[in-house]
Parts: C-alpha cells; structure tokens; sequence
C-alpha cells in the first residue's frame, strides 16, 4: 500500500469518527439545549402570570376591608330575614319621634313562598329602591295636600310610577311589584295625626336609606309607601288625619327558600304619644 493511500484512509476513518462524534454526542446535546430554552422560557411566562395574579390577590385583600364594610351596610337596609320585630320597631320608633299613632293590621310575608332567585347587586337594588321611595314621597306632597275644613273627607294617593316589575318567581298575590331578584315584603299599617306630623312620618318611613353617587348610606330597613289612605277626623284646630299606609320592606332572597304560606302579623304594636 503506498504512502498516498495510507493518507486517504487515514482521513477517510478520522471523517467517519468526526461524523459519529457529530451524530451522537453534538446533535443530542443541541437538541438538549433546544429543550432547556424552550422550559426557559415558559417558566418565565408562568411566573410572569404568576406574578400578575399575587398582585390582584393582594389588591383585592386591601379592598376586602372596604368590600365586608359596604356589604354589612348594605345588609342593614336589604337583609335576607323579614326581621318583623325589627322593622316594626323601627316603623314604630319613627312614628313616636313625629308624635304619630301607630298600629301594624297586617304583614304579607312574600318571601314564605317565592322560589330561589338569582341575588342581585345589592347596591343597584338599594338605589333603585331610594329612587323609588323619593319618587313616592313627592307623589304624597303633591296628592295629599293641607285638607280642607270637614270631616270625613279621604285623601287616598297611589304611586303611579310603578316599581319595576317583578321576577315571575317572586309574584306574590297582593304584594305590590319590586326589583327582579327581590323579594316584597307588605304591611298594613294603621297612623292617626296631625297633617304635619303624618307627612314627617310618611317622608321619615322612606328616608332611611339614601344614596349619594355610588354610595348608599342606610339608616334602617329600605321601605317604600306603596299607597296612602288617609281621612279628616274633626274640625278647626282639632282637625287630624287618620287611615293607612301600606308599607312595603325588600329582602334579599336566600339561596334556598323553604315554601310556605304568608303569615299575619302575630299582635299588632301600638304607640300612643
């Protein structure tokens, strides 16, 4: 074999190897790197995201404070319960503070036999039910008026503005319309007084919650006068107004609501001045 072969066989084995080498350790380790970069970078995406959802976590928890409070306000004038004694005690705390009698007939309880509904915002139900309530209370100045002398002349106003109409799950007989989602709870009540100290009341009722911007504030329970039936009783300075108020309250409904039938008010509550 000559020298010049020798050569070309020397190089021709030392190509083979360069091209094993190249298969099998070169191109694996590429591929390798390929992989890494590629892991490299969806870590850093999800870490990225990561990153983005601690931030809204930890802005929600600074606002979560802010959150509980305005629920709780809001709880105040739209609770899931009827609370009868409650909102009795109120009606009947605003009646003494304007030196108006006052007596509970009767209480229709929707909320006994209306079926689950989807809750609502209760701050949009809060101010629609302010907007209503302010509404009403004009339609009382307006309809009502100082009586003239005589007795037995009746003053009687309906809203005719009428509440949004009520979901078809929550449609109660005899208990006037409220917001989808909510659920009316109607009462009776019987007042007696003079001209002003009933138009107080009537406006104190429906001032319990009121709204600013985007903000309630919420005193007591939101009641709306739904219709006024009031007469003259006397003559001359002696002249006082007595009928009754149908007063209508709202809650929110629970996520299950147990069925049954609407119940009267056990006692009627009294407060004479």
């Amino acid at each position: 074999m000559t020298e010049k072969m020798r050569m070309l066989l020397a190089g021709a084995v030392v190509l083979a190897v360069g091209a094993l080498l190249w298969m099998f350790l070169v191109t694996p380790a590429r591929d390798d790197a390929d992989v890494a970069e590629q892991a490299q970078q969806t870590a850093e995406a999800q870490a990225t995201q990561v990153l983005a959802e601690l931030t809204q976590a930890r802005q929600a928890a600074e606002r979560a404070p802010a959150n509980v409070r305005e629920l709780r306000r809001l709880a105040v004038a739209v609770p899931e319960k009827v609370e009868a004694a409650q909102l009795i005690d109120q009606l009947d705390s605003t009646a003494k503070r304007y030196d108006v009698t006052f007596d509970v007939l009767k209480v229709n309880d929707a909320a006994a036999s209306a079926a689950p509904a989807a809750t609502p915002d209760p701050a949009a139900q809060a101010a629609g039910g302010v907007a209503q309530a302010n509404a009403t209370s004009k339609e009382l100045d307006a309809s009502t008026g100082k009586p003239a002398g005589g007795s037995g002349t009746t003053t009687s106003t309906t809203p005719t503005t009428p509440a949004p109409a009520p979901a078809a799950s929550t449609a109660t007989a005899g208990v006037p319309g409220a917001a989808p989602g909510s659920v009316p709870v109607s009462l009776s009540v019987q007042v007696g007084g003079t001209y002003v100290a009933v138009t107080r009341f009537v406006k104190a009722v429906q001032g319990s919650v009121r709204s600013h911007g985007d903000r309630i504030a919420a005193k007591g329970r939101l009641l709306r006068v739904n219709s006024v039936n009031l007469s003259v009783d006397g003559e001359g300075a002696s002249r006082s107004l007595s009928g009754t108020l149908d007063v209508v309250a709202y809650l929110l409904p629970a996520e299950t609501t147990a069925p049954s039938t609407a119940t009267p008010a056990a006692t009627p509550t009294g407060a004479q001045p």
